[in-house]
């Protein structure tokens, strides 16, 4: 069994350019123009993909998350790392360490 490596939280998180996304009632909702998949996000997901309309640090992600959110610091970088790592996976983000 292996285990996932962390993303270092020091790494640049950006969006792939190539998505074409939107905001609905304060969720964001996105399609990826090469798979022709939708995407739709929760309202905390969608505040992470707002925080990524400049390249951001992992950890200013986990810093405005904490500071906008009643959430305690293990967890949020705990679900934060299952989500980027996701939205890598899907093709969503790029992920550039130092």
């Amino acid at each position: 069994m292996s285990l996932d490596p962390l993303i270092p939280m020091n790494a640049i998180i950006t969006k792939n350019s190539e998505l074409l996304s939107s905001e609905i009632d304060n969720e964001i909702v996105m399609m990826n123009v090469e798979t022709g998949k939708y995407y739709g996000m929760n309202s905390i997901g969608s505040e992470i993909w707002r925080l990524l309309d400049e390249p951001k640090e992992l950890k200013d992600i986990h810093a405005s998350l904490l500071s906008n959110f009643k959430v305690e610091k293990a967890t949020c970088e705990i679900e934060v790392q299952s989500y980027l790592k996701h939205l890598l996976q899907e093709n969503l983000i790029l992920i550039t360490n130092h």
